[in-house]
Order: C-alpha cells, then structure tokens, then sequence
C-alpha cells in the first residue's frame, strides 16, 4: 500500500511472482484479483479525509516479452481488471 497524502490517494498492490514459469498461473492471479475486489468495494479514510482508491495488480515472472502469449492466456482476466478499474502490469507493462 501506498500513501500520497498531497493527492488524498491510497494505491493498493497485490503482487504475485512465477519464481520458475513465465508469469503466475491462473489461480493465483483470481487470488490477487479476489483481494483487489474487497478494497474496490470499501472506502479509505485518513486523519479524517476520504481517500480515492488506485488498485494495482502487479505480476513477474522468469522471461521477458511474454505478453501476447499471456493476452491469449488471460483475455477474460484482463477484461475483468479493465471493467474493474485495476491497473494490470505484468513484468513492468501496464496490460490492458
């Protein structure tokens, strides 16, 4: 989690790494989308003021260049995170 109090925004990531295959399977990316969903739907308050929300869902795997190889793979989940407002990287490149 981050906090920028001068922008009154609390960015959420939830980060999920392939340690041996090219990206994260499917399994755990629904997990780290599953606990996205739970802060898309509650609201952030600090010292007082409502904070708006950036949720980030941030993978890595162990090969560069795979994205079209996960676009075939994940269309629906990518579709998903782009109906939801959430920011999917994969290695560092924002997914959409």
């Amino acid at each position: 989690m981050k906090l920028d109090k001068d922008k009154c925004l609390v960015t959420f990531l939830e980060g999920k790494n392939a340690s041996k295959g090219k990206f994260p399977g499917r399994e755990d990316i629904k997990e780290a989308l599953f606990k996205l969903m739970i802060f898309k739907n509650s609201d952030f308050y600090f010292e007082g003021k409502k904070f708006e929300k950036k949720l980030v869902c941030y993978l890595t795997g162990q090969h560069d260049n795979v994205e079209e190889e996960f676009r075939v793979k994940f269309q629906s989940l990518i579709d998903e995170c782009n109906v939801n407002n959430i920011e999917l990287k994969l290695n560092d490149k924002i997914i959409r």
